[in-house]
């Protein structure tokens, strides 16, 4: 029994620790995604992008694939299929690359790519296209070329980034809840259990005289 309990022990230090950092870590993300999220919302798509008189012509989308497994779930791994779609465009006869666009696609062995094609762009489309009023940019603007020639709508990859960031804001949050609660509980627990029941009970009269002495309050002040 007593090798049981110093196991337990050391169990509940190992998961008060890991709590711990747990905290910290969603600490550190929640300040590094707020920051992002006041960057984002500084930036005006309307006012660092005009519309071109001409459309943008599709030479090529180029979609490549990786599977990858994901063991999160307790039933066991599950296949994961990341795409990633980037498309050829021209723009008064000059070829440009789009920024790249990846998505993980849960439980899917990628069989068939062709699928995976990026939203509304196909090869000989006319699609809008916007070119910066003026450089430099922020760094915040996705572009996959020096002039930052888009085909898709700044405005509405403003709002995904920020759609995404406020999520990733409130999973920190959920981080932070609960490596507090493994951090301020599992370790006290883990005293309270390597103390002897004498000196569990001493810290306990002490911390009730404490409290009473810090609420109770004279009748009359000596001084009135």
């Amino acid at each position: 029994s007593m090798g049981r309990s110093k196991t337990n022990l050391c169990s509940l230090c190992v998961t008060g620790g890991g709590g711990c950092a747990l905290a910290t870590l969603g600490m550190f993300s929640i300040v590094v995604f707020t920051g992002k999220q006041d960057e984002l919302e500084q930036l005006d798509p309307n006012s660092d992008f005009v519309l071109l008189p001409e459309p943008c012509i599709i030479d090529e989308v180029t979609i490549t694939k990786e599977s990858s497994k994901s063991c999160a779930n307790k039933g066991g791994c599950t296949p994961d299929c990341n795409i990633t779609s980037t498309a050829w465009f021209r723009s008064q006869d000059v070829q440009y690359q789009s920024e790249a666009h990846r998505k993980r696609y849960r439980g899917d062995e990628c069989a068939d790519v062709g699928s995976y094609a990026l939203k509304g762009v196909a090869t000989g489309d006319e699609v809008s296209c916007w070119e910066p009023v003026e450089f430099p940019l922020s760094d915040r603007y996705l572009c996959g070329n020096p002039k930052c020639i888009k085909i898709f709508n700044p405005t509405q990859e403003v709002e995904q980034q920020q759609e995404e960031n406020d999520t990733a804001i409130r999973n920190s949050i959920i981080v932070l809840v609960v490596g507090m609660l493994g951090c301020c509980c599992l370790f006290p627990l883990a005293w309270m259990r390597g103390q002897d029941k004498y000196t569990v009970r001493n810290v306990r009269e002490n911390l009730c005289q404490t409290l009473a002495f810090r609420t109770w309050k004279p009748a009359h002040e000596p001084w009135e």
